[in-house]
């Protein structure tokens, strides 16, 4: 039950401590408190997530003159 309670408290504290992290909140190194989070890694913080993707859609046309301006081939 103790060993249970410490596991709940460890998590708690990782993702609080995770988070404010993420948001650029910590504690200042001088802090008796600054230790509370000084063991926590956040990876990727504030960026895009790895399988985030766009597609890109072919264009209907794959003449020239469709897509836009013409296009000159003299100097």
């Amino acid at each position: 039950m103790i060993a249970n309670k410490r596991l709940d408290f460890e998590i708690a504290r990782l993702k609080n401590c995770g988070e404010l992290k993420k948001q650029g909140i910590y504690f200042h190194p001088k802090s008796p408190y600054y230790s509370v989070c000084a063991d926590i890694i956040v990876t990727n913080p504030g960026g895009v997530i790895p399988q985030h993707r766009h597609s890109i859609p072919a264009p209907v046309s794959k003449k020239a003159e469709d897509l836009g301006g013409i296009i000159s081939t003299t100097p």
